[in-house]
């Protein structure tokens, strides 16, 4: 059973863009039906983690606090996301079976191979998509990154657990 689900942003819960204004700020975009979907997870019981090795951005805290989800579970700057799911687990009592990493490239296979579950974007790098088709349990969605993915991902683990 899931009951942790941890993502990366850029290209998961973004679409792996970044627009920059004309005072230099950074800008992504994220789905409001991905951010809806989080919600209804996290009142199934599930909870929610992001894991990013994109450096210090403020936006992703915005977004998490939007969301309801705990600073603390939240990884930031990390390359090493083996190392960040095993630190979540220990922390956090989570079996890594009982957690599902959803990413989009090839620095996520680690993660997505430890957990119990792993899923991706339909945009995902080829390497990460053929990695999937291997695992058991995974999930590829039919959505890109930023465009759904997510929302898919959950309802998918929702309705497996009849929870939906």
């Amino acid at each position: 059973m899931i009951k942790a689900i941890l993502m990366d942003v850029d290209g998961v819960l973004t679409d792996n863009k970044k627009y920059y204004s004309s005072d230099g700020k950074v800008t992504k975009v994220f789905s409001v039906e991905d951010g809806e979907a989080i919600k209804r997870a996290q009142r199934h019981g599930i909870t929610i983690g992001i894991v990013t090795a994109d450096v210090f951005w403020t936006g992703i805290y915005t977004r998490t606090e939007d969301l309801g989800i705990d600073k603390k579970y939240v990884f930031m700057t990390t390359m090493d996301k083996i190392t960040a799911v095993n630190v979540f687990c220990k922390n956090y009592r989570f079996d890594n079976n009982e957690v599902c990493f959803i990413g989009n490239s090839i620095e996520d296979v680690s993660a997505m191979s430890y957990c119990g579950m792993a899923a991706a974007p339909a945009d995902a790098s080829q390497k990460v998509l053929h990695l999937l088709y291997t695992m058991k349990p995974s999930f590829i969605s039919t959505k890109k990154g930023g465009d759904g993915a997510v929302r898919e991902i959950i309802e998918h683990i929702l309705e497996e657990q009849r929870n939906l």
